[in-house]
């Protein structure tokens, strides 16, 4: 199932995913991750930090980073 996401800044998703990493915790909705980072590809392939903004070689290494180990 898929909910919907309240964060709207790859940064932000990006910490939490990898401090519930370091934790041990279980990512509760992967799913929602993964579609928002994906929602955040731009046209020529990079990520921007939100769907309306620019990519930057910084936000595409946390999408790709993400999205490897949300395996997907």
């Amino acid at each position: 199932m898929s909910l919907p996401i309240l964060i709207n800044d790859l940064g932000l998703l990006y910490a939490g995913t990898f401090a519930c990493q370091l934790l041990g915790v279980e990512i509760q909705y992967p799913t929602s991750v993964v579609n928002f980072v994906k929602l955040c590809q731009m046209g020529k392939g990079g990520f921007a930090r939100m769907p309306t903004g620019l990519p930057d070689i910084e936000k595409t290494y946390r999408a790709v980073k993400l999205l490897s180990v949300l395996d997907t």
